[in-house]
């Protein structure tokens, strides 16, 4: 079954922000092309269970670092929050490519322990927590 979704942003607008689909990891690949998937942008329609990465950077204009999502489509055409990582290097790929792999490869159902929030409901409680 297909849902309409919003499409999750991570990291400062001011950088460079991007969001695609997470079909498959390949783990003999280093860097981004080992996340295979369709970029996707503002509005998409896909099938629940299907797995979103998105990528953004947080810091100042001189010193800022990559951040990486991993979403699941939930069947109330909401996206949960599966994984996140704020790098600490730019070999961003290299270093969330096995965890994100383990979600992504494996044909069990894995449920967000926050599937139950909305995206509005977690960044508030990010805000209220950074205060």
């Amino acid at each position: 079954m297909k849902k309409i979704i919003t499409v999750p942003e991570i990291g400062d607008s001011r950088f460079k922000q991007w969001t695609k689909t997470c079909d498959s990891v390949d783990t003999g690949k280093s860097t981004g092309y080992a996340f295979e998937g369709k970029f996707i942008r503002a509005k998409a329609e896909l099938e629940v269970g299907s797995f979103i990465l998105a990528f953004g950077r947080e810091g100042s204009r001189s010193s800022n670092l990559p951040v990486v999502a991993l979403y699941k489509v939930l069947e109330t055409g909401e996206v949960g929050l599966v994984y996140s990582r704020e790098c600490e290097t730019e070999m961003w790929a290299l270093e969330v490519r096995d965890e994100i792999a383990e979600y992504v490869n494996t044909k069990e159902d894995i449920t967000p322990s926050l599937a139950g929030y909305t995206l509005e409901q977690l960044e508030a409680e990010i805000e209220r927590r950074k205060n």
